[in-house]
């Protein structure tokens, strides 16, 4: 009994003195780990404080705490992941908060709908995946931004093609606006152009009024006009009747009519006559107080000795 009591004294010793040899700035450092406890997005000045106190330790002392110290990478990890989440979560977030942003949609939301687009678009498929709904929604919205305007473009040929009205010669400059209009649409949209018919009627009979007016013109005016056929060209030539026979008599300006098949045009004829030769490029005449001026290249300009 009495070596056991020296023994237990020993041994309580030994610990104390174990207890005791641990210093100030290891006690410190494994405190404050202990402190850091679940880790959470408030954790992040508890794990600062720890590791600024793992810093101070000596290389000795850092031996000392290893395990301390894989505990406190472990929060340091654990802290960071979460943090990452986080920030994950809220830019996801934002992005379905511009998703939702976009509520009804109108002719209005082109730039709403394109912000959205910009931000899904930044993102990574298994983000993407992440707010599928949304990215759904957003397909949905452009779906029905682009019917809209289809709609309206479709729509505003539609009241072209009804405003020609009761159809006359002056209606074919109407129609023609109204024709140019359809043909720049897009498929779907001529789909929606419902009064399609009504132009196609419209361009036939304005069409019948013309030919029927140059038909009439030509029986009213072609009697007062001489003709001459120019077989290779297909070309009929109208010219008045008191025009000059003769091309080195006098000085003159005269005009004639062209016709081939159903296009119709005017030329006028510069004669000049003289005994000395006359190069120019312009010529300048007036009509009734309106003054003209004719630009000719040399290929115009025919000269006879």
């Amino acid at each position: 009994m009495k070596k056991l009591i020296p023994l237990l004294l020993a041994l309580a010793l030994c610990l104390f003195l174990c207890a005791c040899g641990k210093s100030e700035t290891v006690k410190a450092f494994e405190e404050l780990t202990g402190n850091i406890g679940e880790v959470t997005l408030e954790s992040e000045s508890a794990i600062a404080l720890a590791e600024e106190a793992y810093g101070k330790l000596t290389e000795e002392e850092k031996g000392q705490v290893e395990e301390t110290a894989a505990l406190l990478s472990e929060s340091r990890a654990a802290y960071d992941q979460l943090v990452l989440e986080a920030e994950q979560e809220a830019k996801l977030a934002g992005v379905v908060d511009l998703i939702d942003a976009i509520g009804a949609v109108t002719l209005d939301s082109d730039a709403a709908i394109t912000e959205a687009e910009q931000a899904y678009d930044a993102l990574t498929e298994e983000e993407k995946d992440a707010i599928r709904e949304s990215g759904e929604k957003l397909e949905a919205g452009r779906a029905s931004y682009e019917q809209l305007v289809m709609e309206q473009n479709a729509s505003k040929v539609v009241d072209s093609i009804d405003a020609i009205g009761e159809i006359t010669l002056d209606s074919e400059a109407s129609i023609e606006a109204a024709r140019k209009a359809y043909d720049a649409l897009k498929p779907g949209e001529k789909e929606l152009v419902s009064n399609i018919d009504v132009l196609q009627a419209a361009e036939a009979q304005v069409q019948t009024l013309v030919q029927a007016e140059k038909q009439r013109l030509l029986a009213e005016y072609e009697p007062k006009f001489d003709k001459t056929v120019d077989k290779v060209e297909g070309i009929t030539w109208y010219f008045h009747k008191d025009m000059p026979e003769y091309i080195d008599t006098r000085c003159y300006i005269t005009s004639m009519v062209a016709v081939r098949g159903n296009d119709v045009w005017m030329c006028h004829r510069y004669n000049y006559a003289g005994d000395s030769w006359v190069f120019f490029e312009s010529v300048i005449f007036s009509i009734d107080g309106d003054r003209r001026e004719k630009h000719f290249s040399y290929y115009d300009i025919i000269r006879q000795a």
